[in-house]
């Protein structure tokens, strides 16, 4: 996407250059306070808000105050000790016109595009992350309030309290939803949830496979524009594969917003060692059975079989 951002980023300067302000004689913010600007919005921007033309109150205050924060640290304008008000008052003020009634019509739109696939392929990256340090060899970390997206930013942003109530909810009903009804409906979070909720319960059921179990990489030969991550831990005649996508990015569109099945990942395949060629695996997650496939003398598993229904997976040998 390095290209795309670039035309983007133009485009977004071109779109707001008239909420630009002079101080001392020169534009503020200047062009690095406004690219990292469009850097945060990129990350931080609500899940729920994909058509917006106008930013809640509560998102613009916490932009302007990561943005004022960051003016200060870099000390190019403004510092903590030494107060520049008028680049701080632009600041801020440019936050609120380009997200506010003034030029939000104008920008948001014209930003909505870009971040929604950015999205998406953040959320597929998300997914991927929660799967990876299940099945790693270790402990996996898990912050309160992660459960769910986190879009916060640095302190004090990521000091808000947690709800824990809608968590709470969204737990209970988490036994009677459909895996792949759950990744239709990203934006809520609860597909992020049931990952690490049924992850969590396998890493209970088979604690000698993941405290201390065998680590093995498994080869994987890709024939699309992405690739995959995938890896065995054993112990004794208990077996967890883990599959996880990378650099996806090209295997997105506005029609496959995840990427899922035969079709996306045409003939790519994981290769299975000896003691797992014969083998059956559940998908932990959506509950499918899958058989390698065997001939001349390997045995694989295709990974749109894998990734059918979800774009990740712990599969239990059975």
């Amino acid at each position: 996407l390095p290209e795309e951002w670039g035309r983007e980023v133009s485009r977004w300067m071109r779109i707001n250059r008239t909420q630009r302000r002079l101080v001392d004689g020169d534009p503020a913010p200047d062009r690095a306070d406004e690219y990292r600007l469009y850097q945060v919005l990129l990350g931080a921007w609500p899940a729920d808000l994909p058509h917006a033309h106008r930013a809640p109150q509560e998102f613009i205050d916490r932009i302007s105050a990561y943005m004022l924060k960051a003016a200060r640290e870099a000390k190019l304008h403004t510092s903590w000790l030494t107060t520049n008000q008028g680049y701080e008052d632009a600041l801020t003020g440019f936050v609120e016109r380009i997200l506010g009634t003034a030029g939000g019509p104008k920008f948001l739109p014209a930003f909505a595009p870009f971040q929604r696939r950015v999205a998406a392929v953040g959320m597929i990256n998300s997914l991927a992350q929660v799967v990876l340090k299940l099945g790693s060899p270790g402990v996996p970390d898990f912050y309160q309030g992660t459960e769910l997206w986190d879009l916060s930013l640095v302190d004090p942003d990521n000091r808000r309290p947690v709800n824990f109530a809608v968590r709470e909810q969204m737990l209970a009903s988490l036994g009677e939803q459909d895996p792949a009804a759950l990744l239709r409906e990203a934006q809520d979070g609860r597909v992020k949830m049931f990952i690490t909720t049924a992850g969590l319960q396998l890493r209970r059921e088979l604690q000698d496979v993941f405290v201390g179990g065998e680590y093995l990489p498994l080869e994987s030969e890709v024939t699309v524009p992405g690739d995959i991550v995938a890896f065995a831990r054993s112990a004794g005649e208990e077996a967890v594969i883990a599959v996880a996508p990378r650099l996806i990015a090209g295997l997105i569109t506005e029609e496959r917003p995840a990427p899922l099945g035969g079709e996306c990942w045409k003939t790519s395949r994981i290769i299975l060692p000896e003691a797992l060629r014969g083998r059956t695996f559940r998908n932990v997650f959506t509950g499918e059975e899958l058989k390698p496939t065997a001939s001349a003398g390997q045995g694989w598993l295709f990974v749109g079989q894998v990734l059918d229904r979800l774009p990740v997976a712990l599969l239990r040998a059975i």
